[in-house]
């Protein structure tokens, strides 16, 4: 990468001496060899430093850089799984991934240790807890890998970045599409993944949204669906039945919405009884959204953030 910019930094200092030479015009030949030596200069030095830079980058399958999220099995994660590997490839490295299966934080930190022991190049972290993990990527940083943090951020840490979108706000019109969708005013159900700090923004970000703007909404349960799509259908099941007047979802992962449309399927209910908006996206998601059983979906560029 750093070759490539370069060689377009060489190319555009050369075209926009070029140019000089053309606007000179009328000037006296002088002046105009002049100008071509500082070119010659230029391009040497430039050349001289591109030979340096090619003698310190170099890429080797040895390097191995890991990405690490919250829940390595949900499809959510898959775009992410791609571009991290298709990133890998580009450059020549080993990319592997890496995550507990159920966003388990004590498991998240073992697998820190276990690639601080490793020594591998970098990692990729997406902390179930960030508070828990800082001192991981600490430890990390302590011994020379480069960590970057991604998707849910983690205030305090040692990181040298963070990417991604912001969960609150991301929710924020999630709620703002369903409060009107149901015309302001009715009972609702929220499904997430209790524990972890990206669910727990966007639980706050309905509870925010509909307090100050929709007071007639009423958020009367949210049930945890932990990711997984048995584990979600079932609670939003149960939750429909205790509070059959509710009118909309807000799901808060991809799998919360997709659970929730299995749910109102499997008591008899029609697509579009209950207005369901999702956090995130698979195909799951996008088909229901396809068939209207899903209203919409807020999601980020998953595999732009992986590569």
């Amino acid at each position: 990468m750093k070759r490539i910019l370069l060689s377009v930094t060489i190319f555009i200092m050369i075209i926009g001496l070029v140019g000089s030479l053309s606007l000179m015009g009328c000037k006296e030949e002088a002046a105009e060899e002049v100008t071509e030596e500082a070119a010659e200069e230029v391009t040497e030095e430039a050349a001289e430093e591109a030979a340096e830079e090619e003698a310190v980058v170099v890429a080797s399958e040895d390097e191995v850089y890991v990405m690490n999220n919250v829940v390595s099995g949900v499809p959510f994660w898959e775009d992410h799984r791609l571009g991290w590997a298709d990133a890998g490839a580009a450059l020549g490295v080993t990319a592997e991934y890496l995550g507990p299966l159920t966003g388990d934080i004590s498991e998240q930190t073992k697998i820190m240790d276990d690639l601080i022991a490793r020594k591998v190049a970098g990692i990729a972290l997406c902390p179930s807890d960030p508070n828990a993990l800082n001192p991981a990527v600490a430890r990390a940083r302590e011994a020379g890998i480069a960590v970057v943090i991604h998707t849910t951020p983690a205030a305090d840490s040692e990181g040298l970045c963070y990417l991604g979108s912001s969960n609150y706000d991301m929710a924020a019109e999630a709620a703002k599409v369903l409060a009107e969708a149901i015309g302001g005013k009715g009972q609702v159900g929220i499904s997430y993944a209790i524990g972890t700090l990206d669910q727990e923004e966007r639980l706050a970000a309905y509870t925010d949204v509909f307090a100050a703007e929709y007071p007639d909404i009423e958020i009367v349960q949210a049930v945890d669906d932990k990711y997984d799509m048995a584990i979600g259908t079932t609670a939003v099941t149960g939750m429909l039945q205790k509070y059959p007047d509710i009118v909309g979802i807000g799901g808060c992962n991809a799998t919360s919405a997709a659970a929730a449309a299995q749910a109102a399927k499997e008591l008899d209910l029609n697509a579009g009884d209950i207005k369901i908006v999702a956090m995130d996206a698979n195909n799951d998601t996008l088909a229901l959204i396809m068939s209207d059983w899903i209203l919409m979906t807020a999601a980020s560029r998953t595999y732009s953030t992986g590569f």
